[in-house]
């Protein structure tokens, strides 16, 4: 029964966030500028424990180039909620604690997409509002014997979503994932990974336009195991482009 459950939830969240790939549309009521102070302030702050210091390297050069197109979505856009940027059943893989939609009160969503002569270069980076008292991964560390993560945890101090380090003005937690990607047989995809606890997600979309993405789209994400198995974990469900 509880798989049915578990089922028939993811069902419903990725229903509501359904929508033709040939004629999405979106007003987030953004400017370019405001998306960029965003991603300043996500730069700032760093990530969580250090994961993805790679990516937010990247961001650095990414972000006034040209060729690159910043996708950003926020639940606190008009119409918005967690479960329309989040269209995941949970957060587990970040391995951030027991996170999912349903207890985190803000969420923010970028991916950046730089093309060059050779492909795409790719961040994704994830701003949660981490609720309190939730405990924070400070690292990976699976026992070979079980295959259970027994990392230690700092758990986050109640009077504030999380730790100052990790923290950004906003209050959320950052986690950042880097790659290339490519677009072949009409579908783009990137394997990412954050470099650090050993997260390696593949992202997807056929939301494309000869050699570069659309200016509004989905992007689905899978993890990918040591046998390289792709395993559907959610969608960001409305990326818009600046």
């Amino acid at each position: 029964m509880r798989h049915l459950n578990r089922f028939f939830t993811v069902l419903a969240l990725l229903s509501t966030t359904a929508c033709s790939n040939q004629w999405r549309e979106s007003d987030p009521g953004l400017t370019r500028a405001q998306v960029m102070s965003y991603l300043s302030d996500a730069q700032q702050s760093g990530t969580q424990s250090g994961s993805g210091s790679n990516a937010m390297t990247m961001v650095s050069d990414m972000q006034n180039d040209p060729n690159t197109t910043i996708y950003f979505d926020d639940d606190y856009i008009e119409g918005g909620s967690v479960a329309s940027v989040l269209a995941f059943y949970n957060l587990d893989w970040l391995h951030a604690g027991p996170l999912s939609w349903q207890n985190i009160p803000h969420a923010q969503v970028f991916f950046l997409d730089q093309r060059t002569s050779e492909g795409h270069n790719n961040v994704l980076i994830l701003g949660l509002a981490i609720p309190s008292g939730a405990a924070i991964k400070v690292a990976k560390e699976v026992d070979p014997a079980t295959g259970v993560d027994t990392g230690p945890v700092t758990p986050t101090p109640p009077t504030g979503p999380t730790t100052p380090t990790s923290t950004g003005s906003a209050g959320l937690t950052y986690f950042a994932f880097s790659g290339q990607g490519t677009i072949k047989d009409g579908e783009f995809s990137a394997l990412m990974s954050d470099g650090d606890s050993g997260v390696k997600l593949v992202v997807r979309t056929r939301e494309v336009d000869g050699d570069k993405l659309t200016s509004v789209m989905q992007l689905r994400v899978y993890q990918l195991d040591e046998s390289g198995n792709e395993y559907f974990l959610g969608k960001f469900s409305n990326l818009t482009g600046f």
